[in-house]
């Protein structure tokens, strides 16, 4: 469920509904900054005209270029630490009907990533560690490590990276946590000791 909120208007007045909550220069403003912040290349600099918008912004953040936040609203755009926003992305924290105007807050939470030209409808949540496919229209919340992608909007859980068993095939010590440091590092000799018996020349010529 989306986080909006809602402002009733006469039919063919609902795109203009904005002026009741904001100043004609404010918004001015916001576009310049906007512009400004489109034409620095670098991802790191450009951040400085989204910030003066209201865009909150963590830390390790990389925006790519024309990227468009919201002019009416930048203040509800939350960027948490380490996310990346892709090239030409959309984020709106507002929309309209006929008789209806909308606004609502979008939050980007830790590690998460925007594909390219992803268009974000207000009141949307990205979860932590999610991946949002390019081209993916976002229209409900996106719950923490998944993948989401597609239009109409689909969800595949991101696995967990298997431990790969070393190629040596040494024996791992015993995970018993009663262990003394001593009778750990007695259990690796052991092991050791073992693998080094059965390279020996005497031991080769018996298993032959």
């Amino acid at each position: 469920m989306r986080n909006l909120t809602s402002i009733p208007t006469e039919p063919g007045k609902s795109s203009a509904a904005w002026i009741k909550k904001r100043s004609r220069i404010k918004v001015l403003v916001n576009w310049f900054l906007l512009q400004c912040g489109e034409i620095i290349p670098f991802t790191q600099k450009k951040q400085f005209f989204y910030r003066l918008m209201g865009v909150k912004i963590g830390k390790n953040v990389q925006i790519m270029p024309n990227v468009f936040f919201d002019i009416f609203f930048p203040e509800m755009i939350t960027i948490e630490d380490n996310v990346v926003i892709g090239i030409g992305c959309f984020i709106a924290c507002h929309e309209f009907n006929p008789t209806e105007f909308r606004y609502g807050p979008v939050t980007f939470k830790k590690n998460s990533l925007l594909g390219a030209r992803s268009f974000i409808l207000p009141g949307i949540i990205i979860g932590e560690n999610s991946l949002v496919g390019a081209q993916s229209v976002v229209h409900k919340d996106v719950p923490d490590n998944v993948i989401a992608f597609g239009s109409p909007l689909q969800f595949k859980p991101i696995q967990p990276k298997q431990e790969t068993q070393s190629s040596n095939n040494i024996q791992q010590p015993s995970s018993d946590l009663t262990q003394t440091p001593a009778q750990v590092e007695k259990e690796i000799q052991d092991n050791l000791n073992s693998r080094v018996e059965i390279s020996s020349p005497e031991k080769v010529q018996e298993l032959q």
